[in-house]
């Protein structure tokens, strides 16, 4: 059995199938759950790979899972805390019920992943975990709110954890994934209460902005976790993506006014292709994003 294992939540796709790929490809062994089991034919040619079921919503289940991914391996070394999906829409038309889903499985299913291992890491003398935010938590943008801050709460528990658990050895690290060809986007939640007419011209023109963007692989992702989860040193985070380091230090260099009203101009203006593409250029994205923002913009009136 190889001497180093990592448990990895939210694997059946996108940025979560790609980290098991990676750290399989490094000669790791993989912990790897998902919620639907029928999915594991996805990993079913890595040998190193061992697939469990979980909800990370299921606090009896989260503790069983990590007490029988332990009792298979033996030692767990890093868990990467990758399960989420992303809500959009106003927050006037969200419901309660799903702002509380949305933190359910974002920001109280990382806390639970934790809590799970936190013992493990402490009696074994360290280990690592890698949470995935986004970053929405870097900038946050308008239609996103919800979204953004249960990704803005999991960068604020990292860095605490960070520093609560240094004495016993344990590093927390956080990744910060821009824009990636990922099924987190076909599996969005709208917003689903109200009179949606309203909002529908500003939600149109801001995801109408994004459709001719360029994303990242899911790879590019899958890269820095296993970075995150393997160099030594005082980086604690990381940003995967030419577009979040883009736009990280567009934010930083604007001033407040002039950010804030290119902002609000997503909304009130229809996108402009030319600036479509300078943009997309500058990110360096590989895979259009259009049937993405398709997707995002069916049913939006």
């Amino acid at each position: 059995m190889n001497s180093k294992t990592v448990f990895i939540t939210g694997t059946s796709s996108g940025i979560g199938l790609e980290t098991v790929r990676y750290f399989a490809g490094q000669g790791w062994n993989v912990a790897a759950t998902m919620r639907q089991m029928e999915l594991a034919r996805s990993v079913s040619d890595l040998p190193t790979v061992r697939v469990f079921q979980l909800d990370v919503t299921d606090e009896a289940q989260v503790d069983s899972v990590a007490a029988a991914a332990i009792a298979a391996f033996g030692r767990i070394d890093v868990v990467v805390n990758n399960a989420g999906y992303a809500q959009y829409g106003p927050l006037e038309l969200t419901s309660m019920e799903q702002i509380e889903r949305q933190y359910r499985t974002n920001v109280f299913g990382v806390m639970k992943v934790m809590k799970a291992f936190i013992p493990h890491f402490r009696l074994s003398g360290g280990g690592t975990f890698v949470n995935i935010s986004s970053l929405s938590a870097k900038i946050a943008f308008p239609i996103f709110g919800v979204y953004s801050s249960s990704k803005w709460a999991v960068a604020g528990l990292s860095e605490a954890m960070n520093i609560e658990l240094a004495p016993f050895g344990i590093r927390v690290r956080t990744v910060y994934p821009g824009t990636h060809a990922s099924q987190i986007f076909s599996k969005m939640d709208a917003a689903s209460e109200g009179d949606a007419s309203i909002y529908a011209p500003y939600v149109r023109h801001f995801l109408g902005s994004q459709a001719d963007m360029a994303a990242n692989h899911p790879s590019v992702a899958a890269k820095d976790i296993f970075a995150a989860a393997t160099r030594d040193g005082w980086r604690f985070e990381y940003m995967p993506g030419r577009d979040a380091r883009l736009l990280v230090w567009l934010r930083r260099i604007l001033s407040n006014r002039m950010w804030y009203q290119m902002q609000v101009n997503s909304l009130l203006q229809p996108p402009n292709p030319r600036v479509q593409r300078l943009m997309s250029w500058l990110m360096g994205g590989t895979t259009p994003v259009q049937a993405v923002a398709d997707a995002r913009l069916q049913g939006e009136g």
